[in-house]
C-alpha cells in the first residue's frame, strides 16, 4: 500500500500551488475493526480512518497525510501542540518556506453576515470580521473534493482497511484529475458545454486504461500461449500463470450460445451447473 501512496502523494507535490490553500480532516469511510479508525463529529462519514487534506479553493488536493496514531508525526510536535496543529505544520512544509509570515488579513473592511439566534428562534444581521469572510470563501475545498469522490465511490465488500484505503486514493486521484482538467479548460476559455462532467471523464480513463496494453512485458505474453500436451492426463490449475496477469481477458464469460462448452477442470459440479468459457486466444500485435 505505501507505494500506491507515495504515487499519489508525488502527484499531489507536483501541482502548482494556489495563494490561499485549507487544511482540513478528510473521513475514509471504514466501520469493521481497526485500530486507526476514528470518529468525528460533522462529517458526512463519521466513522473511519482520518487523513489530513490540504486543498484549494476549488477542491484540488495538493498534500495529504494519513493519520496513522500517534506516531504519525514523529517530531513529538503532538504533546506540545495536539493532532490538529501538528498535522498543519507538518503539512505547511510544503507550501512555502517557513521564514515567511503574513499579516495582510485583519478586521477591516468588515461587513455583515446571517446568522441564526437561538435566542429570538430567527436570522439576525451580525458583523463579521474580513478575515473570517476570506475563511469562509477559502476552507471549502476539502468539503468539495470529498463530494466529488462520493458521487462515484470505487464499492468495495471488502473488510479489509487496506482495501479501502487503495481505493480511496484511487478515488482521490481521479477526484484531482478531474479539477485540474476543469481548471485547464477554463483558463483556456472552453465552453462550459464542451467541458467533461466529472462521470463521462471517469468513463473515459477507465476506457482507455482497460484498452490499453502496451505495458504488459514479453515474458508475460509468451506465457500466455502455454497449452497442456494433450497426452498427459495431469489437471492443471487455470489459468496459466500468463493469462492470470492478463488484465480483463481471463475473466469467465457465460457461454449461453454455445452448445458444448468445456467446462473448467477446477469447476466443482453443483445441482445447478453453469458453464464458462475463458477466452484466451486474443491476439496482440
Amino acid at each position: 500500500m505505501r507505494p500506491i501512496l507515495e504515487a499519489v502523494s508525488q502527484g499531489c507535490l507536483q501541482l502548482l500551488r494556489e495563494k490561499v490553500v485549507a487544511v482540513d480532516e478528510q473521513m475514509i469511510p471504514f466501520t469493521e475493526t481497526c485500530q486507526m479508525k476514528q470518529f468525528v463529529r460533522g462529517k458526512p462519514n463519521l466513522e473511519g480512518l482520518k487523513n489530513f487534506v490540504v486543498a484549494a479553493p476549488d477542491g484540488l488536493a495538493v498534500d495529504f497525510e494519513l493519520y496513522q496514531g500517534k506516531n504519525t508525526f514523529p517530531d513529538n510536535s503532538v504533546k506540545r501542540l495536539g493532532v490538529g496543529p501538528s498535522a498543519d505544520a507538518r503539512l505547511g512544509r510544503t507550501l512555502f518556506p517557513r521564514t515567511h509570515a503574513s499579516t495582510g488579513l485583519g478586521i477591516q473592511p468588515s461587513d455583515k453576515c446571517k446568522r441564526w439566534s437561538k435566542k429570538d428562534s430567527k436570522y439576525i444581521q451580525v458583523p463579521r470580521p474580513y478575515i473570517v469572510a476570506k475563511y469562509n470563501g477559502c476552507m471549502g475545498g476539502i468539503g468539495l473534493i470529498d463530494r466529488m469522490i462520493s458521487y462515484y465511490r470505487i464499492q468495495a465488500r471488502s473488510k479489509k482497511w487496506t482495501v479501502r484505503v487503495i481505493f480511496h486514493f484511487f478515488d482521490l486521484a481521479m477526484a484531482n484529475s478531474w479539477i485540474y482538467y476543469r481548471r485547464d479548460k477554463k483558463i483556456s476559455q472552453t465552453s462550459t458545454r464542451k467541458i467533461q462532467q466529472y462521470l463521462d471523464f471517469k468513463i473515459e480513463i477507465d476506457t482507455h486504461l482497460l484498452k490499453n496494453e502496451s505495458n504488459i512485458s514479453q515474458e508475460i505474453m509468451r506465457g500466455i500461449g502455454t497449452r497442456r500436451n494433450p497426452d498427459d492426463n495431469i489437471i492443471v490449475h487455470s489459468p496459466t500463470t500468463g493469462t492470470e496477469r492478463k488484465r480483463k481477458e481471463h475473466y469467465p464469460e457465460i457461454a449461453s450460445d454455445l452448445r458444448n462448452s468445456v467446462r473448467c477442470t477446477m469447476t466443482v459440479v453443483l445441482k445447478n451447473r453453469s458453464f464458462f468459457v475463458i477466452d484466451v486466444t486474443h491476439s496482440y500485435a
